[in-house]
């Protein structure tokens, strides 16, 4: 590596916006887990009642979009190591294509709002499946 930072405030701003991303994953991953522990208690069903038939397409929809939203967050992570590269001023590639700065932090922008909006709709399906309940 170069002894000389080039963009210095590039690795604060990272750092910050990777903390972000990784509050959104734990969030998104338990948005995931949540709703199995959850429903036992909170809708009071007898343990021979197979949650199966219990969750409508509104959870499994939440499952998804927080899936995309832990994926987008991986991405993201991934795409984060290389921009520290460029901002270092060393060549880097990305999935082995080499990528210069400009494409990288459109990829950087794209999967950050994505990770948080895709979270975002997830957890809003479940809270309504929780609220809409009837037994």
């Amino acid at each position: 590596m170069n002894d000389k930072l080039i963009y210095p405030f590039r690795l604060d701003s990272n750092a910050r916006y990777r903390e972000v991303v990784k509050f959104v994953m734990t969030y998104a991953i338990a948005s995931i887990t949540v709703p199995i522990l959850f429903a036992r208690n909170i809708l009071v069903l007898s343990p021979n009642v197979s949650l199966l038939h219990i969750f409508d397409l509104k959870v499994y929809f939440s499952w998804f979009f927080c899936g995309l939203s832990i994926l987008s967050g991986l991405v993201f992570h991934y795409v984060s190591a290389v921009w520290i590269r460029l901002a270092w001023g060393e060549p880097s590639k990305l999935f082995g294509f080499k990528i210069g700065n400009n494409c990288t932090e459109r990829i950087l922008d794209w999967t950050f709002w994505l990770s948080i909006s895709f979270w975002g709709i997830g957890f809003v399906l479940i809270i309504r499946f929780f609220l809409l309940f009837v037994t």
